[in-house]
């Protein structure tokens, strides 16, 4: 199985790992979603050691509680308006390349839509992108950086695998299909530029998704019978 477990807040990274019965809890949640639950830092280690050395072809993702889906800030802004998501992006991305003006150095490069976009969500615009990292042990640190939510905190952080490959693949066979402007897609994105600098740092990377659905709901519905898993959690 591909596993990326939810880790516990409980971490014995100084003390020798020793399978436990019970430690590690793996279900299939949906067609191509299996969940692996681990109760230390240790067992995470290990399992990424063991099932995980080629990680090239995953990408990673860490999230402060296990119940948040794979959401963008931008979707869950637009959540409940009736007017189109497309309509309300791009009235989004003008207003941040209108306030962006002057403040990018002297002679800037000229952006793509997607560059911007990736500019902004690191200075806090909610944007369709979800970051994500090439490296397990970055997504985990991400999961477990922030205190505790008040309102709604789980018992466990996550950390999400994505298996790009199969994704891409899936996208390609849609878009032959369907007009490229109106497809449900899912798609990856590296930026060219070197202004943001968190994204090197951070071996980083993002998706772009339907702005009426998540990660999740995308897989669920279209991988029906898959080979393999395509999200784990």
């Amino acid at each position: 199985s591909i596993l990326s477990p939810a880790i516990s807040p409980q971490q014995t990274a100084s003390a020798p790992w020793t399978p436990t019965r019970g430690a590690c809890r793996d279900k299939m949640i949906s067609p191509g979603i299996r969940q692996k639950t681990l109760s230390s830092f240790r067992d995470f280690q290990t399992l990424i050691s063991a099932q995980f050395n080629d990680t090239r072809r995953y990408i990673w993702r860490g999230q402060q509680c296990s119940n948040w889906k794979l959401e963008t800030s931008l979707a869950r802004r637009i959540r409940h308006k009736k007017s189109p998501p497309e309509r309300f992006a791009k009235l989004q991305l003008g207003r941040f390349r209108k306030a962006a003006r002057g403040r990018r150095g002297t002679n800037p490069a000229l952006l793509t839509d997607n560059e911007c976009w990736a500019l902004g969500q690191h200075v806090g615009l909610a944007t369709p992108l979800l970051d994500w990292t090439v490296s397990p042990y970055v997504a985990l640190y991400f999961a477990f950086a922030e205190p505790d939510c008040k309102d709604d905190q789980t018992t466990h952080r996550c950390v999400f695998g994505l298996q790009r490959p199969m994704v891409q693949r899936r996208t390609t066979e849609i878009l032959k299909r369907e007009d490229p402007e109106t497809a449900k897609v899912v798609t990856f994105f590296e930026p060219d530029t070197d202004e943001n600098s968190r994204v090197l740092s951070q071996r980083g990377l993002f998706t772009i998704s339907p702005l009426r659905a998540t990660i999740d709901d995308w897989v669920t519905e279209n991988f029906k019978n898959p080979t393999s898993d395509i999200l784990i959690r």
